[in-house]
């Protein structure tokens, strides 16, 4: 049985991967080969670093080393030890039983800041906080759910106008899944862990991946929560929540520890299929049939989820290991989509855009997916701006309810196509002075099927349009979960006064 990697090691080694450019990153990664605890990891790192040349390629490896071994300093285990953070901050909150939970969280308030302003004098990068995931009330359009990486769940009533937090009392958690009880509107099912970081961007550069605690319900609409059954002991991230649309006892789980099902809502898991899986979907309409994609990879269900096939004809020879996203429409049930980006972090590829008419399965063989288009890329920005690809980080797409040809794809920035894939064309800018902005790193796209308003979630806040993409609204203000990861100027200013 092939050995799961320790989480320090999966968090490192990303860090490290972001510095392939740096000619001895071998020989570093040699060295740390067999260290187990903090203290050996640093101390190699100490030893080596002082072998490398100054320059550009020795400080941005010190950064990113530093970075990840101040967070990690500050949240190991009694003894030293590698732990899930997350994981032991629920503990230590749900320890608190015999006292009010809001105890745990001290008297704080946010004092901003919540805005940015466009046309700022660089022109670059307005909005804040990060948002990955979407969900919308099954009656309401008017109610809309988002899911943070750090900063839990959030909902509005009036359309994005103000918004309230739903999980104050819960640690800062990553949501990666959001379900709504159609059945019942009070319950409240969320996947945690930070997905979208565990093997890209700058948050596992950094290490400050939030790993998963199974998934959490609310019977209350949010006020308070607790713990499904247990989906694994292992370290691992959630990606994608669903709920079956005609037994609401039926949920599915995409983690990077495989398909996880519940027939009993979550009083226990089963996995059904080992290994990494990102999105997974019901055919509408027809729900005994499943869709998933993993790395590189494709299957489906035909038993609403209990056993798994990967035998479709879906060629990524060009992106094995890449990560995968799955388009439906009740428009064209029959339809599948599919978005690959390629298996390395940074390596500009577009893999291709996929369509399946047959549900994705080899009735005939070499009948299943055909690939669309290639150009452009759709995980780059036209400009310039930026090249670099980021489809294990920030990637999505979002099919129109009513009309299968207008797809909206998400990437450093979105792009959209009229005519069914075939064709894409970007639609929003990189930098504000490109005209339509949204903040770039899209991370979701997906249209309200009550009203067909289409919403992204971004690394810089969220956004609606009412005319698929062609302009915006920011509805990110209220929603108060900026990332701070540096303080690089205040840094240089102590060392100052230090050095005085």
């Amino acid at each position: 049985m092939k050995r799961k990697l320790p989480v320090w090691l999966c968090m490192l080694s990303v860090t490290l991967l972001s510095l392939s450019s740096f000619a001895q990153y071998d020989e570093l990664k040699e060295r740390l080969r067999g260290k187990q605890t903090f203290r050996e990891i640093t101390e190699t790192y100490d030893q080596y670093i002082q072998s490398v040349p100054g320059g550009n390629a020795r400080e941005r490896l010190e950064k990113h080393f530093n970075r990840w071994a101040y967070y990690q300093s500050l949240h190991l285990g009694p003894s030293g030890e590698f732990v899930n953070i997350s994981k032991k901050t629920l503990e230590a909150v749900q320890s608190q039983s015999d006292a009010p939970l809001t105890s745990a969280n001290g008297s704080w308030a946010f004092i901003g800041p919540d805005t940015t302003s466009n046309n700022n004098p660089n022109a670059s990068g307005m909005g804040l906080g990060r948002v990955d995931r979407i969900a919308f009330h099954p009656s309401n359009a008017n109610t809309i759910f988002v899911g943070t990486p750090a900063g839990g769940l959030w909902k509005t009533t009036n359309g994005g106008v103000t918004w309230s937090a739903l999980s104050n009392f819960i640690p800062s958690l990553g949501i990666s899944g959001i379900v709504i009880d159609w059945n019942n509107t009070s319950n409240i099912y969320v996947l945690t862990g930070d997905g979208d970081s565990f093997f890209g961007g700058f948050v596992s550069q950094s290490g400050y991946i939030r790993m998963s605690v199974g998934v959490l319900v609310s019977h209350d609409g949010g006020v308070t929560w607790e713990q499904t059954g247990v989906l694994s002991e292992n370290n691992f991230c959630g990606y994608q929540l669903i709920q079956h649309p005609t037994n609401p006892a039926i949920l599915i789980a995409a983690t990077s520890d495989g398909i996880f099902r519940t027939t009993n809502s979550g009083q226990t898991w089963v996995r059904e299929r080992a290994g990494t899986y990102y999105d997974v979907e019901f055919k509408p309409g027809t729900p005994a049939t499943v869709y998933a994609s993993g790395p590189g990879a494709f299957f489906y269900s035909n038993d609403t989820g209990d056993t798994w096939f990967n035998n479709s004809t879906f060629d990524v020879a060009l992106c094995a290991g890449g990560r995968v996203e799955i388009g439906v429409t009740p428009n064209s049930p029959n339809r599948v989509f599919l978005l690959a980006g390629p298996g390395n972090i940074g390596a500009n590829t577009f893999c291709g855009f996929y369509q399946s008419t047959n549900s994705g399965q080899p009735v005939v063989i070499g009948t299943s997916f055909t690939r669309l288009s290639t150009t452009p890329n759709v995980f780059n920005d036209p400009t310039g701006a930026s090249t670099l690809d980021q489809s294990a980080y920030d990637i999505g797409m979002a099919v129109r309810p009513n009309n299968f040809q207008t797809i909206v794809l998400a990437g450093l920035i979105t792009h959209l196509s009229t005519n069914g894939g075939s064709v894409f064309t970007a639609l929003t800018s990189y930098w504000e002075s490109g005209g339509n902005y949204i903040h770039p790193d899209v991370h979701c796209v997906a249209y309200n099927p009550l009203n067909n308003n289409l919403y992204a979630a971004t690394d810089g806040g969220f956004y609606r349009s009412t005319n698929d993409g062609t302009t915006w609204t920011n509805l990110s203000s209220g929603i108060n979960v900026s990332q701070f990861f540096h303080l690089d100027d205040f840094i240089k200013l102590v060392n100052h006064f230090f050095q005085c």
